[in-house]
């Protein structure tokens, strides 16, 4: 997929910003919000499909600090 897009969807989030709880719903509320995947799949129709792939990772196994003179 290329190109610019611009779209707004809704879903339910167990975390709201900062990764803080969101609030409680006031009594009798639910939230009828889908879950991220679902949502991706309704709104967009797009999903999200599991893949193994070669990652190149680096490991840092220690580190010193040399002193230096200010």
């Amino acid at each position: 997929m290329s190109g610019t897009y611009d779209f707004t969807f809704e879903f339910a989030g167990f975390m709201g910003p900062g990764g803080a709880f969101p609030p409680p719903l006031p009594d009798g509320e639910t939230d009828t919000a889908p879950y991220l995947f679902n949502a991706l799949r309704q709104q967009l129709g797009l999903t999200i499909e599991e893949r193994k792939r070669p990652l190149d990772v680096l490991v840092v196994d220690h580190a010193d600090k040399l002193p230096t003179d200010n």
